[in-house]
C-alpha cells in the first residue's frame, strides 16, 4: 500500500498514512494482543510452486528446475499491462544460482517485447519459493522487480510489515502528503472476510494519518482488487500492494501513477544481534538513479555494504562502503520486526532516515531477510527514496 496521495483526484487526497494500512481499532494500527510470532505456521517453502508474479506491470516468472538440482534450469518471463491482457513481453532462457549466492537469468529467446534481449544476463535473489527479487529490466528506470509466489490466495490471515519500493511519477509531497512521505507500515488481510487494514508511517516514525480499513477485496488466483487498491497475496506470507491513482486506473492496469509496496512476514526482534550475518542483495537510490547488487556484513546492528562489481565471482568495490546503523532505541518500533536506522553513503557524514523490517527465518526457510526504505542521505522528504533488500544464503 504505497504511501502516496494524489492531488488531482479528490477522492484520493488522504494523508500518506491513511493510504498505507493500519489495523483498524488498534493503537497506532497495531494489535495489542500480537504475539512474538504473529503469523501461523508457515507454508513449507519446498511445497510452493516455482512460479512468481509481480505488479507494475503484471509480470510472471516461472522456473523449471533440473531434476535433483534446484540451482539450475530454465525460465519463462511474461509481462502484460494486467493479468490476462495482451502479452507485452515474452522471453525464456536458462537460470543458475552463482557461487556468490545471486541467481542469474540468461536470455536465449525473446518472442515479444523489448525489455530484454537475447544474451542478456539478469541477476536475482530468491528466498526459496516465497519471494524473488529481480534486477531492473531495460526501460524500467532502474526499478527492481519483486515477485511473490503465484496463483494461490492465502489460506490464513496475513499480518505483514510493508516497505515502499516504487513512488508514483507525479508525486508532490507538498500537495499530497503535507510534506511527508510514508515509507513503511503494516498490512493485514483477513482470510474469512477478505477485509484489509493498512497503516503507514512517515520519515519521523509517526503514523501518517488514520488507519485505513477496506472490505470487498475477494481474492482469486492470488489477486485481489478493492477500489483504487490492488493486492497480490500468497500462502508464502508475502504480499504486493498497489495504491492506484483511481479506481479506473486499477481497472485499466495503469501503474504509472501508482505507489507500490511489498508486504513481508513479520517477526519480533529480540536484540540487534539477531541481524548478525553475511548478506547479499540490492541497493537503489532514486535521487541519483543508482542501482547495484551488494554484499553486506551486519554486526550488532551495524551493517556495512559494498557494491558487488562481479556477481559471478563476488568481487567488491572495497573503496566505497555504505553503512546502515540500526537504532536499538527503535527495536520493534512501532511494531514487531520493525526497526529504524541511519544510512550513510561513502565519504559522507550525512545520514538518511531508513526504516526496515527484518525476519531471521523467513517463512520457515532458514533465510534472514531485511527490507528497508527511506530518505536518501541529505534529502528531506522530497519524494525520493532508497531501498535496501538483503538476504543471507540458505
Amino acid at each position: 500500500m504505497i504511501v502516496k496521495v494524489f492531488s488531482t483526484k479528490p477522492a484520493l487526497i488522504i494523508t500518506a498514512a491513511t493510504l498505507m494500512l493500519g489495523l483498524a481499532g488498534c493503537k497506532a494500527g497495531w494489535d495489542e494482543t500480537e504475539t512474538e510470532d504473529e503469523t501461523e505456521t508457515p507454508t513449507d517453502p519446498t511445497e510452493l510452486a516455482t512460479n512468481f508474479f509481480g505488479l507494475g506491470p503484471y509480470r510472471r516468472l516461472e522456473f523449471t528446475e533440473q531434476e535433483n538440482n534446484e540451482d539450475s534450469g530454465t525460465f519463462n518471463l511474461v509481462s502484460s499491462v494486467k493479468a490476462g491482457d495482451t502479452t507485452t513481453l515474452s522471453a525464456s532462457g536458462d537460470f543458475e544460482i552463482l557461487s556468490s549466492g545471486f541467481g542469474q537469468l540468461t536470455v536465449t529467446s525473446v518472442s515479444t517485447g523489448s525489455d530484454v534481449s537475447v544474451n542478456d544476463e539478469i541477476t536475482f535473489i530468491k528466498l526459496k519459493n516465497s519471494l524473488t527479487i529481480v534486477a531492473p529490466l531495460k526501460n524500467s528506470n532502474n526499478q527492481i522487480v519483486p515477485l511473490i509466489n503465484a496463483d494461490h490466495c492465502s489460506t490464513s490471515d496475513i499480518n505483514n510489515n510493508w516497505v515502499l519500493f516504487q513512488q508514483a511519477d507525479n508525486f508532490d509531497v507538498d500537495a499530497d502528503n503535507e510534506g511527508k512521505l510514508a515509507y513503511y507500515g503494516t498490512f493485514g488481510w483477513k482470510n474469512t472476510s477478505s477485509n484489509t487494514d493498512i497503516t503507514s508511517y512517515d520519515s519521523d516514525g509517526e503514523q501518517a494519518g488514520d488507519a485505513l480499513s477496506l472490505s470487498e477485496s475477494t481474492c482469486e488466483e492470488g489477486r485481489a482488487v478493492n477500489t483504487n487498491h490492488r493486492y497480490f497475496l500468497t500462502n508464502a506470507k508475502t504480499a504486493l500492494l498497489e495504491i492506484g491513482e483511481s479506481a479506473d486506473a486499477i481497472t485499466a492496469g495503469t501503474t504509472t501513477n501508482s505507489q507500490l509496496a511489498i508486504g513481508l512476514e513479520r517477526k519480533k526482534l529480540a536484540a540487534l544481534s539477531d541481524t548478525n550475518g553475511t548478506y547479499i542483495g540490492y541497493f537503489t537510490n532514486s535521487n541519483d538513479g543508482a542501482y547495484f547488487p551488494v554484499k553486506a556484513e551486519c554486526t550488532d546492528g551495524t551493517c556495512e555494504f559494498n557494491q558487488m562489481t562481479d556477481v559471478e565471482n563476488g568481487s567488491l568495490d572495497n573503496d566505497n562502503t555504505y553503512t546502515l546503523a540500526l537504532l536499538e532505541s527503535k527495536l520493534n518500533d512501532p511494531g514487531n520486526g520493525m526497526i529504524a536506522g541511519d544510512l550513510t553513503l561513502p565519504d559522507s557524514n550525512t545520514a538518511g532516515a531508513t526504516f526496515c523490517t527484518f525476519n531471521n527465518d523467513y517463512n520457515g526457510s532458514g533465510i534472514y531477510f531485511m527490507a528497508c526504505a527511506g530518505l536518501p542521505p541529505g534529502e528531506d522528504d522530497n519524494g525520493q527514496h532508497t531501498n535496501l533488500f538483503l538476504m543471507t544464503q540458505p
